[in-house]
């Protein structure tokens, strides 16, 4: 499996251990791990469950595999006669969706591999259990159809089985009085109900461990504050840096610490029925994320180590399905309640350390934009972060609009401890972008969108720029960082290790044209701005603003400033310009696209608005339309 975000590496464990319990021989482990696993031999048989993270980034625990597997000198016959099946998880938010999972499909079996079943994708942002569940229905027709199983496990919707019709069932009918306690239920009147559901309890089991990338451990040299308005909150965090060379358009991932209240509610919980002594800070800190979204699995596990039975039969009923759907979405997701949450509402919930470590996902590592240059700032990397706090929605019930809990605070767990004062130093790795990178040629004009935050990895590309500009006006060389080698599914001549130079001749080339689209509320949330306006004048940047809050009457975003600009925006991509998106998938890097769509039209580059798309899509192909997303719901993103 490749296990980010980590229910690829929950479906695979227990897909594993259904494997074993039906006479199946199987190993569950990373992708990364596949050369210690024997996989992909011939006949063996491997079934993979590959996640996609940032804009169609392999996973940090597949990424040597996704290396590996993808140069062009590979033998044709590398994986002959191995059978595969993949099912991928991503996310539509963003743009390259299950991109990870589709090049492994497609890469298999141009390299010998047998595909024996077709490729299913995961949508997060819609669900994924319909997706999972009919991958997992056919996966054991066919393992049952090789012999690889002696059994078939009996088909059931989540472990339970429905006596009753699947109506929903009115919410009236089954909970007594409302209370003000953190999860609401009078659970004495679940009784009857809980008697006509038959939920399987798993029996827990150890967690297949998974390996965090080796962090250096970075001095914060400068916090500064951006902006501080309106509830918003922006930072600009520099930190010392010794590893290796990064390159603009590259990104730091932060491994931070589980927050202390959440540690608090934990060690109440834990040391209920467990002795003091028997709990560790250490396992706990940052190993397992105690603010993790509590699951219908996390139910089920918190119902294990529930003392009192009415609390117990919450929890069963909350992840049951369909009964409990309903209920699950009014009492827990629409609230996002955490787990350490879960834990501060059941009074009898008492887990042990080994416990939660078996039942929490690990704690991931947050994903942030360089906002530096390596040339303009050697021994240093800096970023930008909004710090996220947000107020979780109160709970009316439907049917007698009472409020059963009221609207509640909710913070980001690394942007929160980035931004304490008292903080020194921050463990940090990078992760190298395989596309999001500056053309080697400096004279490719530059059209950069980025609201909000999303101007962080344009203010490096910028930084950059001005540094080699500077070089050339004083030699006839320009020394530009070296390429990756050329990987299908990505740009050609990528940023790595070895310097490549490129003789002028003794001409100095025209400065380029950058332009810039930026969003902001007003005046007091522009990130950057003397930067900014330095390199209008020093770059002869191109700066557009859109303030969406100056005017009362008309809110303008960077796709009107697009349309306004549809000329000289058609004219940049005529002249071979590239273009680059960085922010929220879910809704700005959608309407851009259009706006671009528009532009096309507009600026008479298509003749007609069915081919705009098309013409994007081979913009993209060709590695001159790239993004950078996330989504606003991404809890490994925050900004």
């Amino acid at each position: 499996f490749a296990p980010q975000p980590v229910n690829a590496a929950s479906i695979a464990e227990e897909l594993g251990e259904s494997i074993t319990q039906h006479g199946g021989s199987v190993k569950v482990a990373p992708l990364d791990n596949w050369q210690q696993l024997g996989a992909f031999g011939p006949e063996t048989t491997s079934l993979i469950i590959a996640s996609t993270t940032g804009n169609g980034d392999a996973p940090d625990n597949a990424a040597k595999f996704w290396r590996y597997f993808r140069r062009r000198d590979q033998a044709n016959n590398l994986f002959k006669d191995a059978r595969f099946a993949v099912l991928a998880l991503g996310d539509t938010n963003y743009d390259k969706f299950c991109h990870v999972g589709k090049t492994l499909d497609k890469r298999l079996t141009e390299l010998g591999a047998i595909r024996f079943m077709d490729l299913v994708c995961g949508d997060e942002a819609t669900g994924l259990e319909p997706a999972v569940n009919a991958w997992l229905d056919a996966i054991w027709d066919e393992l049952f159809a090789m012999n690889l199983v002696n059994s078939l496990p009996v088909k059931k919707k989540n472990s339970v089985e429905n006596n009753e019709d699947k109506a929903i069932i009115p919410i009236d009918k089954y909970l007594g009085k409302i209370n003000d306690s953190l999860l609401g239920l009078d659970v004495s009147s679940l009784d009857e109900l809980l008697s006509s559901i038959h939920l399987k309890v798993p029996t827990p089991r150890p967690r297949t461990p998974i390996k965090p990338p080796e962090c250096m451990n970075a001095e914060i040299l400068e916090r500064k504050v951006l902006c501080d308005s309106d509830g918003r909150r922006v930072i600009h965090l520099v930190l010392a840096y010794n590893g290796e060379e990064y390159s603009p358009g590259d990104s730091i991932g932060i491994r931070c610490p589980n927050p202390k209240y959440a540690m608090d509610a934990v060690f109440q919980a834990v040391t209920r029925r467990h002795q003091e002594s028997q709990f560790s800070q250490n396992q706990l800190l940052d190993i397992v994320d105690l603010c993790a979204a509590v699951s219908p699995k996390l139910l089920i596990a918190a119902a294990t180590w529930c003392q009192d039975e009415r609390e117990r039969n919450a929890c069963l009923f909350l992840a049951s399905r369909p009964q409990g759907t309903h209920f699950y979405e009014l009492l827990i997701a629409q609230p996002k309640l955490r787990f350490f949450e879960l834990l501060q509402a059941l009074s009898s919930c008492s887990p042990s350390v080994d416990e939660l470590i078996n039942a929490l996902p690990p704690l991931s590592a947050r994903y942030y934009s360089i906002a530096s240059s390596p040339l303009s700032t050697p021994g240093k990397i800096s970023i930008a972060f909004s710090v996220v706090k947000f107020t979780a929605p109160a709970i009316l019930f439907p049917e007698s609009k009472n409020v059963l809990r009221k609207e509640r605070q909710l913070f980001g767990v690394c942007t929160n401890w980035l931004q304490d004062t008292n903080l020194k130093h921050v463990p940090l790795f990078l992760k190298r972008s395989e596309a999001f990178s500056l053309p080697v040629e400096p004279e490719k004009p530059l059209l950069m969108i980025g609201p909000g935050t999303g101007v962080a990895p344009f203010m490096g590309f910028l930084q950059h720029r001005a540094m080699q500009l500077n070089a050339t006006s004083q030699s006839n060389l320009l020394t530009l960082p070296g390429s990756r080698p050329s990987l299908p599914g990505s740009r050609p001549n990528l940023p790595g290790s070895r310097p490549q130079i490129f003789a002028r001749n003794g001409a100095i080339p025209k400065p380029n044209q950058f332009t810039l689209y930026f969003g902001c509320r007003n005046h007091d949330d522009w990130l950057y701005r003397q930067e900014m306006q330095t390199y209008a004048t020093s770059l002869d940047l191109n700066l557009r603003i859109a303030f969406s809050r100056l005017d009362t009457n008309k809110k303008v975003y960077v796709q009107h400033l697009l349309r306004d600009d549809a000329k000289l925006v058609a004219e940049h991509i005529k002249q071979g310009g590239y273009i680059y998106v960085c922010g929220d998938g879910a809704s700005m890097a959608k309407d851009v696209h259009r706006a671009l769509a528009d532009v096309l039209y507009q600026g008479k580059v298509v003749t007609d608005m069915d081919k705009a798309s098309a013409y994007l899509d081979d913009l993209k192909t060709q590695g001159r339309y790239l993004l950078d997303l996330w989504s606003p719901h991404d809890e490994f993103h925050e900004d």
